[in-house]
């Protein structure tokens, strides 16, 4: 099939080439161009860099999860969104452009997207004669701008055609994108209690134990590395005494997990303690609260007040024990004073008549 055309002042052409109407044997036929006619005693050479691809049949994608289970976009980690690995297989009987195959995805949460639509390029890894793979690792994370939660996923497509501009067919092409679920995948350290031993007022000077207890109720292990300090002031920071942070591993749904730490305080007051990690004083996650400097011993002077109390009750009550002991000494003694004179008046009495019957007899 040939086809000739006027060469434009501009320097371009245009040209139209008609087919027969049957399959062609190739379907890739090369597509040569030559000047004719060239002036004075120029001369042409062929061009031989376009070429005409008939196929009237569109690619098929392919998610093989048997050969590539961990690449088959299935369910994706929250946490490594950032180089997803995408293993996919496309079989067409001419072939795909050459090049990366060219795709792109979307973030869902139920039927609304979650930022823009993104992009990127897989590499051919294998060019087999049934059908190509294609293997790459992608950023899916670089345009998502909200926190995700469970229930959001992502929408997967391909982009790129064929050499005849076919687009790809089957589940993971724009009308039928790829469904990956996203499992959410945290490291989440959590500061839950905070004890004080021996106690949570002490004296300045006093060494206490600053019993700490962790958990994470993440689906991701991971560590940090904590030490305690105490805020003086604006970006004022001090250790008391001077230690070394401790690494802190915190298993996947781990609690109760302790660390201890001493503080020392030498001021009266409230101090303003943290528990830092890694040394990033701009991250204050996790106070440490609930202690208070004393400024004198309360203990001591509240035994040495209960101490004189109990000694000036036990005053009291000997004091009220003798003095009732004397009282009780004063009224028996009335009582027998009382019997005796009453017992001398009737003696008497009982004396005196029978002394006068007597000295009446007498006279008779």
């Amino acid at each position: 099939v040939s086809e000739a055309s006027l060469l434009g002042q501009d320097g371009t052409w245009s040209v139209d080439l008609t087919l027969p109407n049957r399959p062609p044997v190739y379907p890739i036929m090369d597509v040569v161009t030559n000047v004719v006619n060239a002036p004075g005693s120029a001369i042409s050479s062929e061009n031989t860099g376009t070429s005409i691809t008939v196929d009237s049949s569109a690619p098929t994608i392919l998610f093989d999860q048997t050969a590539y289970p961990d690449s088959s976009l299935s369910v994706e980690e929250s946490d490594l969104l950032n180089r997803v690995k995408v293993t996919l297989q496309i079989s067409d009987s001419v072939g795909m452009q050459q090049g990366d195959l060219e795709v792109a995805w979307v973030f869902k949460r139920g039927n609304d997207p979650l930022g823009a639509e993104g992009s990127g390029s897989i590499p051919l890894i294998l060019d087999q004669e049934q059908f190509d793979v294609y293997q790459g690792e992608l950023d899916m994370a670089y345009l998502v701008n909200t926190k995700l939660v469970d229930g959001d996923y992502i929408l997967f497509w391909v982009v790129s055609t064929d050499r005849a501009g076919n687009e790809v067919n089957g589940l993971g092409s724009e009308d039928n994108p790829k469904r990956a679920d996203i499992r959410i995948m945290e490291f989440l350290p959590t500061l839950t209690n905070t004890v004080f031993e021996p106690t949570d007022r002490p004296l300045p000077g006093e060494r206490v134990t600053v019993k700490t207890f962790w958990s994470n109720p993440g689906k991701r292990g991971g560590s940090i590395d904590v030490s305690l300090w105490q805020n003086n002031g604006g970006e004022s920071w001090s250790q008391s005494p001077p230690s070394d942070s401790v690494e802190l591993f915190l298993e996947p749904g781990s609690t109760s997990v302790a660390v201890d730490m001493i503080f020392e305080p030498s001021l009266p007051g409230v101090p303003v303690l943290y528990v830092i990690d890694g040394g990033d004083f701009q991250n204050l996650a996790y106070p440490v609260e609930g202690m208070v400097v004393s400024s004198a011993d309360v203990s001591g002077v509240s035994s040495g007040d209960s101490t004189l109390a109990y000694t000036l009750i036990g005053g009291v009550a000997v004091i009220t024990v003798g003095i009732g002991i004397a009282m009780a000494m004063r009224a028996g003694a009335g009582r027998d004073d009382d019997y005796d004179e009453e017992y001398d008046e009737e003696y008497d009495e009982e004396y005196d008549e029978e002394y006068d019957e007597e000295y009446e007899d007498d006279d008779d």
